[in-house]
């Protein structure tokens, strides 16, 4: 990090992305190539964002500078954030074998870092934080908690639900990051949900004015409920896994949840050993289902 803040002191009044052989330069030049042209939107999207980040750093700095050092340094300054520093580490890692592949440097210091830990999360949505959620919400939020909860979709695929994948009572659609086809029956409570909401888009989720969500937008919005339910450390994204444990919680097969969520059935259950709680509700659930299969005679009383 010395390093670079020497290098930065120098720096000519030139922008440094117009000086061949600075990261800037090389960041320019990566974005204009198919590798990352082709990527999906959205990929572009958070890929720009990080590289942004990134040249905020090394943006003059000289790439064949950049050493195994210099990668630790980077990853080091965001421990703090372990998912970030690793995001980071990995769009890195692809800008460098990218100038790599096309002998602007010798080999990528970036190959094969060491990635930091990043503990799994374990949270999910409580009834209670459920109410909370939904009495702070607007109409449109609290359709979208609702289309959330009751898919286990990833929020991307729920942003870019349409009214024509609904249709009889049932969901389609092909995740976009797995390719998978799911087709989810609409909880009765989704169902009149969403039979009720007003159909003013193609897209089903859309914000005050009508409109499809922007991603963006979206975040700021449900972290803006959240913390005014005093929700503050829930997730969207932990709507994902608390669908799949109600799923298991209310009696259903590892691969019956698998085919509402995209999962396949070895990762499903591993997501089901680590979020569905050992408890007496779950043991006395499991009695009662055995005293409704016994066939054998009651004792006599």
């Amino acid at each position: 990090m010395a390093a670079l803040k020497r290098c930065n002191e120098r720096t000519e009044e030139r922008p440094p992305e117009t000086i061949d052989g600075t990261f800037a330069n090389l960041v320019k030049r990566y974005k204009e190539a198919p590798e990352f042209t082709e990527l999906r939107e959205k990929t572009q999207r958070d890929y720009a964002a990080l590289l942004r980040r990134l040249e905020g750093i090394l943006g003059p700095f000289p790439i064949a500078d950049i050493d195994r050092e210099v990668v630790y340094a980077i990853r080091d300054r965001f421990q703090e954030t372990p998912h970030q520093a690793n995001y980071l580490l990995r769009v890195l890692r692809l800008v460098l074998g990218w100038a790599a592949d096309r002998e602007l440097l010798p080999a990528n210091p970036a190959a094969r870092p060491r990635q930091l830990t990043v503990r799994p999360r374990h949270q999910v949505w409580s009834a209670e934080a459920e109410q909370a959620f939904l009495a702070h919400a607007g109409p449109e939020m609290r359709l979208a908690y609702l289309v959330h909860a009751f898919t286990a979709q990833r929020q991307g695929d729920v942003l870019n639900m349409t009214w024509a994948q609904y249709q009889r009572g049932i969901i389609r659609l092909r995740q976009r990051k797995t390719g998978a086809l799911v087709e989810v029956p609409a909880h009765a409570t989704l169902r009149a949900a969403l039979d009720a909401a007003p159909r003013c888009s193609t897209h089903i989720l859309t914000d005050a004015k009508g409109l499809p969500w922007d991603a963006d937008a979206f975040r700021k919005e449900w972290r803006r409920v959240t913390l005014a339910a005093g929700l503050d450390g829930l997730q969207n994204r932990d709507l994902r896994r608390t669908a799949m444990v109600r799923l298991a919680e209310a009696g259903a097969t590892a691969i019956e949840i698998a085919a509402v969520s995209g999962h396949d059935i070895e990762t499903t259950q591993a997501i089901l050993e680590t979020y569905i709680p050992r408890n007496g509700r779950m043991a006395a659930a499991a009695v009662r289902r055995l005293e409704r299969a016994d066939t054998r005679s009651k004792p006599k009383t």
